[in-house]
């Protein structure tokens, strides 16, 4: 895996339509550019996600979509989510 900075880990299989985010934030403030629709699932913790348009606070066993508008998403809390999106790296 790719890790842009501490706390997050990119999985970017061979397929072109997909790639995995793992971040853990554990007290930091982690940041990821989103430039496709995603899927947000938390695993363990509670985690705050913060867009341009939209809050909201994800706990262990919850979910979102994120829509492309969103820009640089803001990850901040303590606990895990995987972020599913299309491959950034295949255009």
């Amino acid at each position: 895996p790719d890790h842009p900075e501490a706390g997050i880990s990119v999985f970017r299989p061979d397929a072109p339509d997909f790639e995995l985010v793992v971040l853990r934030p554990e007290g930091a403030v982690l940041h990821f550019a989103l430039s496709r629709e995603a899927i947000v699932l938390c695993t363990d913790g509670e985690v705050d996600i913060r867009g341009v348009v939209t809050r909201t606070t994800l706990r262990r066993g919850e979910s979102a979509y994120v829509t492309a508008d969103e820009g640089t998403l803001e990850f901040a809390g303590s606990g895990r989510v995987f972020l599913a999106t299309a491959n950034t790296a295949s255009g």
